[in-house]
């Protein structure tokens, strides 16, 4: 079996940035994982013109500053529909093999509290998985837990990997003030066999 090497997945030096492989093969046939991000290279759709600094979301960087983020701030909540900041396009390369299994995350920093910040994942017009980051308080950057991909109609392929779309969109309990969410970092997780 594919195994980890030991690394920080966010702060890895820049040449990596653009995807990079984490495995150890340990012969023919050994399940591998790499992991890549969204980095928009298609498009990057603000939908509702309440985003700024658009593209901080899609270069790969993990901002606890709040200076490397793209930001969100109004008093209307957004929904997958709505309010979205999405890139569609990741820096997966076509590695070859059998693909059994993807996986997603986000990262975040909030400027308010009681503020969840939602990622969706399209494959296509076919959305495959749901995930988000709570602060709870006015905190730290929180990167989310790791949520496996439904498999896509078709089955997985690198092509359906590279041009995966993301949508962030911000949701507030209170809604009396404006407030202000930021999207740092989407990355994928995927695992195949060669």
């Amino acid at each position: 079996m594919g195994k980890y090497k030991g690394f920080n997945a966010l702060q890895m030096p820049s040449w990596k940035k653009k995807g990079y492989r984490s495995d150890t093969i340990s012969g023919a046939g050994s399940p591998q994982v790499s992991i890549y991000f969204f980095d928009g290279h298609t498009s990057i759709t603000d939908s509702s013109g309440m985003w700024s600094n658009d593209a901080n979301a899609f270069n790969g960087t993990l901002d606890s500053t709040g200076t490397d983020v793209a930001s969100y701030s109004s008093l209307a909540s957004g929904s997958v529909t709505a309010n979205t900041l999405t890139g569609v396009g990741t820096t997966a390369t076509n590695l070859g093999g059998t693909i059994s299994q993807v996986r997603y995350r986000i990262g975040a920093r909030f400027s308010a509290v009681a503020l969840v910040l939602h990622g969706a994942t399209f494959i296509g017009a076919e959305q495959v998985g749901t995930t988000s980051v709570t602060n709870g308080t006015v905190a730290p950057l929180p990167m989310g837990s790791w949520v496996t991909l439904s498999v896509p109609s078709g089955g997985w392929t690198w092509a359906k990997i590279i041009a995966a779309e993301i949508r962030f969109w911000a949701v507030t309990e209170f809604e009396i003030d404006s407030y202000v969410g930021h999207a740092s970092i989407a990355q994928l997780e995927v695992t195949y066999t060669i």
